[in-house]
């Protein structure tokens, strides 16, 4: 299936290579990240939840999305789980305990 699918398995070279560029500073990386689903329109708390538990893997899917969840309805940044601004993900990712930075284009 591999073969006929074009897919081929990494080898450890590569991710040698990719922690190496991490250490030399390299900006970005390509990493396997845990999914997590969106349940109405909170694909931003979803994609921090995935950020979360790529930090700390033992943390509960579901109680991390919900608790981002309670947190912006409680800081009044979302209505039904929608973040429609990236400051406002910042301030969230902060109460999660990240640093988050924004930059202006």
């Amino acid at each position: 299936l591999e073969r006929q699918m074009g897919w081929r398995r990494h080898d450890e070279d590569a991710y040698l290579s990719r922690d190496q560029e991490l250490a030399d500073g390299a900006p970005f990386s390509n990493h396997h990240l845990p999914v997590v689903l969106q349940h109405g329109p909170t694909c931003g708390i979803a994609a921090l939840s995935s950020i979360i538990l790529s930090k700390n893997p033992l943390s509960d899917h579901v109680n991390t999305a919900n608790s981002l969840l309670d947190a912006a309805l409680d800081m009044g940044i979302s209505i039904q789980g929608e973040i429609m601004s990236v400051w406002y993900m910042a301030k969230l990712a902060e109460w999660a305990g990240l640093s988050p930075e924004v930059v202006e284009l």
